[in-house]
Order: structure tokens, then sequence, then C-alpha cells
């Protein structure tokens, strides 16, 4: 009798145990998420004498809200990006999202991108094409600070190789 009740306990606290894993490697990215400018930052290629050369537009300030019901994500997003010219243009999209590896079709400004999201050791790993000419595939690893306070996303050209070319750090401000 005695051992069939450690069995029990035993097999109640791996079943518990493994119910808790499975939740820390999904984080849940919900709530409101301001840019930290100061930690952004893109990767600027050999060659490259300053990030102007490169870019664009860089990312002035932004701020994302997320609803994150798994494996359904909402992803708002309002941004102020400023060009070589200083000029400054607002974006606002959203991006609706699926955690299961099932694509997603989004429009943005009549441009189609077709998308596909998984878990991938408790980062949110996107995959991002478009039939747009002269529009790389891209790769965002999105991924949570152990306190949740911190989102931190990765963006790679094509694939997800050596360092990113643009990190991107938000802090939250409403959970």
């Amino acid at each position: 009798m005695i051992r069939i009740m450690v069995f029990v306990c035993l097999g109640v606290c791996l079943a518990s145990s493994a119910l808790v894993r499975l939740q820390e490697s999904k984080p849940n990215f919900s709530g409101r998420w301001v840019l930290n400018p100061s930690l952004t930052k893109p990767r600027v290629p050999p060659g490259f004498d300053n990030k102007r050369n490169l870019v664009c537009c860089e990312t002035k300030s932004a701020v994302v809200s997320i609803d994150h019901k798994e494996p359904n994500v909402t992803i708002t997003t309002s941004m102020v990006r400023v060009d070589n010219h200083r000029q400054e243009t607002v974006n606002h999209f959203v991006t609706d999202l699926t955690t299961n590896g099932g694509e997603t079709v989004i429009q943005t400004d009549g441009i189609e991108f077709h998308t596909t999201a998984h878990w991938e050791s408790g980062k949110l790993i996107t995959y991002t094409v478009s039939n747009q000419k002269g529009f790389i595939p891209s790769v965002e690893v999105r991924s949570l600070s152990a306190n949740g306070k911190t989102m931190t996303i990765e963006s790679y050209s094509r694939r997800i190789e050596g360092e990113p070319a643009l990190t991107m750090v938000f802090e939250r401000t409403d959970k």
C-alpha cells in the first residue's frame, strides 16, 4: 500500500512538473510594451561607416500592445520612424498570428505578407515572406526576460544566423 501511495505521489509530482515546464516554455506576451531606444541596436555590416548608410529609417518610438491567448496572438503596433532626411513617418499595423505553425496572411498597404509562428525553447519564432519585389524574408525571435518586464525582438534576414540585423528592446508598462 505504501508503495502504491509513493508511486501515485511521484506520478502527480512529475505531471505537475511537466505542466509547469509546458507553461514556462510558452511565455505570455500580453500587455503594453514601449520601445527603449537606448537598448535598440541595428547591426552595421563591415564597410558602412554609420547606420544611416544602411537603414532608411530609425525607429524613434514604438508602442506595442499584445493580446496573447494561446495559440492566438494579436500584435498592435504604433511607431514613429525617421528617415535619412529626418522626416518622420507614423505607422500603425495589426498582426494576427497563431503559434501552432499555421500560416497567417496579413495585408498592409496593399502588400500581402505570409507569416508562420511557432515556439522554440521558450521563444516565439516568426517567419515572414512576401511576393513583393525586393522583399527579403525575415525571421523574428521574441523573448521575455525572467521577470517578464522586458521583451526583446531579434530580427534576422532570411534565417537565424549570426548576429541579428536589428535588436529591439521593449519595457512592459501595463500587463
